[in-house]
């Protein structure tokens, strides 16, 4: 039965991208966020036969199209776990989300009004004492936190902490946990996507599922610029084992 276009309808698409990494075991379905870029192009290769015959020069006597593997293109201004990770070719891990409590951290203070490291960041500077080497407690003015970084920093002003000396710091970290990415540990990374998607020329509601793309960031992260970053991947879609062709998109007409 031939298949009858009802409307002339053009393609307006919007959608919410979910991805899984196929070389994770087990691993879930997870929110892509503000995918901008979805961009599939199909590739062949022409190969041409040419006359060089007097009479029929230049004509093509055969011409014969090889399809190729088709290419994609990503693009995401949304960095979470998943794209952030990407974007770095690493491995993202989450943090803990329960606070930590040091007691007696030692730090040797080589130099005065120098920046000193804790062994951890995100600490909480108002949980934060110090006791000299003598046990004695340090002023709270007589010292400086960068919660962020952890690292303390003992004032020139100080007198009950000498240069060359340690110092015991106790402190607790922030709740909340985080992420944690150590970044060109991976070369490219292979995805299942699924696009939850509406086409707003016709009102239908769609599927595209890409059972396997193969892709790698194309684009670099300026991490000081003055407008929203976004994220750029390229790469190839693959035939995924059990199935035979390497996309599917479905429409529903309710």
């Amino acid at each position: 039965m031939a298949i009858q276009q009802d409307n002339d309808n053009g393609l307006l698409l919007v959608g919410t991208a979910y991805a899984r990494n196929r070389r994770v075991s087990g691993s879930q379905r997870e929110n892509v966020g503000n995918m901008v870029q979805l961009q599939i192009s199909a590739k062949s290769e022409t190969k041409t036969r040419t006359s060089r015959q007097k009479e029929t020069a230049g004509n093509a006597l055969d011409s014969i199209t090889i399809k190729q593997a088709s290419e994609v293109k990503v693009a995401s201004d949304t960095f979470n776990k998943l794209t952030l990770g990407m974007a770095l070719l690493g491995k993202s891990v989450e943090l803990k989300k329960e606070s930590e409590t040091i007691t007696d951290e030692v730090v040797e203070v080589n130099q005065k009004g120098v920046w000193l490291s804790l062994v951890h960041r995100n600490i909480d500077a108002s949980t934060v004492s110090v006791k000299n080497d003598t046990s004695q407690p340090v002023e709270k003015e007589d010292f400086e936190i960068n919660e962020t970084l952890g690292w303390i920093r003992i004032k020139e002003s100080c007198e009950n902490v000498n240069a060359s000396s340690a110092i015991e710091v106790s402190y607790k970290t922030k709740a909340g946990g985080g992420i944690r990415i150590e970044a060109s540990t991976e070369s490219d990374y292979d995805l299942e996507i699924w696009l939850d998607g509406f086409n707003q020329a016709s009102q239908k509601n769609f599927i595209l599922h890409i059972p396997s793309m193969v892709i790698a960031p194309t684009s670099e992260i300026d991490w000081l610029g003055d407008d929203f970053a976004k994220a750029e991947f390229g790469g190839t879609l693959v035939l995924a084992d059990g199935y035979k062709v390497p996309y599917i998109y479905e429409e529903f007409n309710a």
